[in-house]
């Protein structure tokens, strides 16, 4: 009698086996596993932040390789909620009048320093200090991009802009996280 080789199936089958198995375990468990806990917030830096409005106004920059002519100036107040920091630093978007298409760009703000792409002619304040629950106005610059040259009228002009991030940072420059409240 002749025996023809054939491979052994049955470790495969096993396998096979084993991940439908597990495959329905996990369908039938999903429902069941825990939630993500509550965040506690009550203890949780925040800050509000308010825009004011936004200038659209002629600047030289300082440096070369800015082509444009204008400058946004962008005007908030915020409040430090329920802590004192050394600084604040914010990010956000941008979105500027086309054309080219409108798109999101993004913003750094600090409250200690200014952007020195600024031009000198304009003005901006500094603090050296943010203490909890006072009310602070601040403006800031935000140059279009280069892709909106010629900015022809109100062509770079910040139309609207979020804050999505805010940090601060205590006396030894430590940063922490900030939130942001309604």
């Amino acid at each position: 009698m002749i025996h023809i080789n054939r491979p052994y199936r049955g470790k495969a089958v096993k396998n096979q086996i084993w991940t439908i198995a597990s495959l329905i375990l996990i369908i039938l468990c999903c429902d069941k596993t825990p939630q993500n806990p509550i965040l506690d917030t009550d203890g949780q830096k925040q800050v509000r932040i308010q825009h004011l409005e936004t200038d659209y106004v002629p600047a030289k920059p300082a440096t070369d390789g800015i082509l444009a002519d204008k400058v946004n100036v962008l005007r908030f107040e915020f409040e430090a909620v329920n802590f004192n920091a050394r600084r604040l630093e914010f990010f956000g978007r941008a979105e500027f009048e086309g054309p080219p298409d409108d798109r999101e760009h993004a913003v750094h703000f600090k409250t200690d320093t200014v952007d020195p792409l600024c031009a000198e002619d304009i003005e901006f304040n500094i603090l050296q200090q943010v203490r909890r629950s006072d009310r602070y106005v601040l403006a800031r610059p935000k140059f279009p991009t280069n892709e909106y040259a010629p900015f022809e009228g109100e062509q770079g002009k910040v139309k609207k802009w979020i804050i999505c991030e805010a940090w601060g940072y205590d006396e030894n420059q430590n940063r922490f996280s900030i939130q942001l409240a309604e």
